[in-house]
């Protein structure tokens, strides 16, 4: 089967490019893993309550839900992609069922997801991500039964807080582990603050929420750990500690490149949120002609700029394949106006975008790597990186699929291993004392799997080799 467009993922990006599309006239099949529309920002919104503790900004995607269901889009949900050709043919999976679909033009509308928080601790079970509570609480109705605090930096800390508190299950702290030097850099670009009023205006309300909702707040948080033997029991910090049940993490969210970089399109590193995006034009084009990308999988600017980039990449779309001219392109996408690039740029530059919010400056850097238990150890992925580059024949096979060896078996570690396997006093603790072996020439039965006695060579059941002639 071929279409003209294809979109991958049903967010605020892929649902307003479908419709768009859809009203020019444009093929179009929708394509989602989720069972309904939404994405992850406005997962199960269909089935929401108007008095729905999620709030009034949740509920906002249902325009886009309901546009989407009165156009003429093939919408194929619980549809997975599990492999893209550079050439547009896509190969997926619909309940047991593998078919390959080709598209003359590819849209890649795959979000972001959250940025892992490695903390002392964080492998306890109660130690989880914000947005992982957030997904139950929109998916099951499920709120965290005991104490539960909230720790890391970003809008969707607060949002997830004032959410829990109209659900009915607030919780008893949230630390902010934001540096000083994010609002400091905020700071020096107060003169954008107008594009970005409206994001203002919500974080704003998200923060009176959590006021009023009693949730105490502190700020500048350092050192953040999760203690407990077999789960979470106590939350500390420098300076404190709080018992809990329940921790959840976050530290900003990150463009999705898994597909992106499996394509091998061009990337740019992205040092205000210290991690990698695709290289886009303004319209979202990438590297490849035939592939574009809309939405946070191309930078964070969150739902509203998601949905103007679809738009964009929409409009691109339907003059590449020939069903507008490129001066109705430009003219629907004038500069002022809701759908332009100016605008989409506008507030992904906001300092109040969710884009704005990146993690500690230098975290990371030859850190600790927090393992099971609360034991760490220097990161080794870095010295196999500098062994890469210094010989890249010995660093291809530590960096290979993201493993690494055993640490006591690698190249150069190979003589250490082998002089500690000639050591047979009983005071070595990497092996187990010598024992003397006596002298038996005659072989043991060699048993096969299933139990039985292999037939053995002539020479062991006579014991000798027979006499020649």
């Amino acid at each position: 089967m071929t279409v003209e467009l294809a979109i991958i993922g049903a967010g605020p990006a892929g649902m307003a490019a479908a419709v768009l599309a859809a009203e020019f006239g444009v093929e179009t099949a929708l394509i989602d893993e989720q069972a309904s529309p939404g994405g992850q920002i406005y997962r199960g919104i269909e089935r929401s309550r108007p008095n729905s503790p999620l709030g009034p900004d949740d509920l906002a995607g249902r325009d886009l839900v309901a546009a989407l269901r009165a156009n003429r889009v093939e919408y194929r949900p619980s549809t997975t992609l599990w492999h893209i050709d550079p050439d547009g043919a896509l190969y997926l999976e619909t309940n047991g069922r593998s078919e390959v679909l080709t598209a003359y033009r590819i849209l890649l509308a795959i979000g972001a997801f959250e940025r892992p928080v490695p903390i002392p601790g964080w492998t306890l079970p109660g130690v989880m991500a914000a947005g992982a509570a957030q997904i139950l609480l929109k998916s099951a109705d499920l709120v965290p039964e005991g104490r539960a605090v909230l720790g890391g930096q970003g809008p969707l800390l607060y949002l997830v807080a004032a959410q829990l508190a109209r659900a009915g299950a607030p919780p008893i702290a949230l630390l902010e582990t934001t540096p000083w030097e994010n609002h400091l850099a905020a700071a020096r670009q107060l003169d954008k603050v107008w594009a970005g009023r409206r994001i203002l205006a919500k974080g704003l309300g998200l923060i009176f929420a959590v006021r009023r909702a009693g949730v105490p707040v502190r700020g500048g948080v350092r050192g953040l750990r999760a203690i407990g033997q077999r789960s979470l029991e106590r939350v500390a910090w420098d300076g404190g500690e709080l018992a809990a049940d329940h921790l959840f993490l976050h530290e900003g969210v990150i463009p999705n490149v898994q597909v992106s970089l499996a394509l091998q399109l061009r990337h740019e590193w992205d040092e205000s949120q210290l991690c990698w995006r695709p290289a886009l034009d303004p319209w979202g084009q990438t590297s490849l002609p035939n592939i574009v990308i809309a939405g946070d999988g191309g930078g964070i600017a969150g739902a509203e700029a998601a949905a103007l980039s679809g738009r964009l990449a929409a409009l691109d779309a339907a003059a590449w394949l020939g069903h507008i001219g490129e001066p109705e392109r430009d003219r629907r996408a004038a500069p002022g106006g809701a759908r332009s690039p100016a605008s989409v740029a506008a507030v992904s530059r906001s300092p109040l975008s969710p884009g704005g919010f990146g993690p500690r400056p230098g975290r990371g850097r030859n850190h600790r790597v927090p393992l099971r238990g609360g034991v760490g150890r220097p990161d080794p992925r870095r010295r196999a990186a500098r062994r890469a580059r210094s010989k890249p024949a010995q660093g291809v096979h530590p960096l290979r699929h993201g493993t690494l060896p055993r640490p006591d078996l690698r190249p150069d570690r190979l003589g250490r291993h082998r002089r500690r396997a000639r050591q047979t006093h009983s005071g070595n603790r990497h092996l187990p004392p010598a024992r003397p072996v006596q002298a038996d020439h005659r072989r043991r039965p060699r048993r096969s799997r299933h139990g039985r006695e292999r037939p053995r060579r002539l020479a062991d059941r006579l014991g000798h080799w027979p006499p020649c002639g």
